[in-house]
């Protein structure tokens, strides 16, 4: 599953740099004049970032399913030792020695710290895994602000009119810091 995983992530990357290019590229087209061309480009731009959150999302499930997998061989494994460890127990009540059933007793705490310990692993690693919601934005709020980064004035030129940029668009990278588009 590792493999699928850094494949996924090495295709992500991949869209990310076409992003990015894209990026250059509706800015040059701009410069140009060519609304259309660089229209265009926006669109690729968005459906390459897409793209690219879509592939980390599913290397993260893959990463999840994985985390999962070994939940369970782990469980299947503290299961067996449990069962030693009752039977263990039972043969000591009958047996009365004290200090076989004080062993038992110590075993059978270790292994439920353990599992404890692990289950919290694995719930965290779980947690960290789950990606946000992909951020929606259209094409002419990219136009726009790549045409107010270059100090270009495209509000009139864009058929869907101006569109108000409050706030840039995001993305969000890979080690999850955010940084503008």
């Amino acid at each position: 599953m590792t493999m699928a995983q850094k494949q996924m992530k090495r295709t992500a990357d991949k869209r990310l740099a076409e992003h990015k290019k894209s990026k250059k590229q509706i800015e040059r087209f701009m410069k140009e004049g060519q609304m259309d061309t660089a229209k265009i480009h926006a669109e690729n731009a968005i459906r390459q970032y897409s793209e690219f959150t879509q592939y980390l999302q599913l290397a993260a499930r893959i990463d999840a399913v994985a985390q999962r997998v070994k939940t369970a061989i782990t469980m299947g494994q503290m299961n067996k030792n449990m069962h030693k460890v009752v039977s263990g127990m039972s043969k000591g009540l009958k047996a009365m020695d004290v200090e076989k059933l004080t062993k038992v007793m110590e075993q059978f705490e270790e292994d439920n710290e353990t599992l404890d310990v692990r289950t919290a692993y694995m719930d965290g690693a779980i947690a960290n895994t789950v990606s946000g919601a992909t951020p929606q934005s259209n094409v002419t709020e990219l136009m726009q602000q790549i045409g107010d980064e270059i100090g270009l004035d495209v509000s009139g030129q864009l058929e869907d009119g101006p569109v108000p940029t409050s706030a840039p668009i995001k993305e969000s990278t890979a080690a999850g810091a955010v940084k503008e588009v």
